[in-house]
């Protein structure tokens, strides 16, 4: 939800959790330790004493790294992984080892399995305008195939009546 909170904000002050995936990616953000209540309310003071300026110089670094490693970013990143591990699976298929889907499709599982994706920034990218980030056709199609194999599951802090809106069940849309 930070991600989402810097891409739609036009003033304020974010607060996470050194724990959270996103206080890696978000470094202007005053980053706490959620068991420790005074660094809590030390950055809670903190946040009320910045000026407009340092608002505003926090915010907008949070929005430029938001805005490059959005969706396509880590689709890319992991397309280069994954390529690069499958070279080397390749590689060593050629020397009379496992193919490397194959073991990939292993590690998986099978049906009954269950996926877990996160919708805002994941599944769709993350937009100043939440209300238009619905599901386009691929998404959709590619979320059916998957819910044919797994028991899938999309993780958001939308309501239910909105991710119906967004995201019809599969068949529906």
């Amino acid at each position: 939800m930070s991600k989402e909170f810097v891409a739609a904000s036009h003033s304020g002050v974010l607060i996470i959790s050194k724990f959270a995936g996103s206080a890696y990616d978000l470094k202007d953000a005053l980053i706490v330790n959620p068991n420790d209540i005074d660094q809590v309310a030390d950055s809670i003071v903190a946040a009320f004493r910045m000026t407009k300026e340092e608002i505003m110089r926090r915010l907008e670094n949070m929005k430029r790294e938001v805005s490059e490693h959005n969706l396509f970013w880590w689709t890319a990143q992991i397309s280069r992984v994954a390529e690069h591990i499958m070279g080397e699976r390749s590689a060593e298929r050629n020397q009379g080892g496992r193919s490397g889907t194959a073991e990939i499709l292993e590690q998986m599982g099978g049906p009954g399995d269950q996926v877990f994706l996160d919708y805002d920034g994941t599944l769709v990218p993350i937009s100043s305008d939440p209300t238009s980030c619905f599901a386009d056709r691929e998404l959709l199609s590619i979320l059916d195939g998957l819910g044919e194999e797994y028991d899938m599951y999309i993780v958001t802090g939308r309501s239910a009546e909105d991710m119906r809106r967004f995201l019809p069940p599969p068949g529906t849309g």
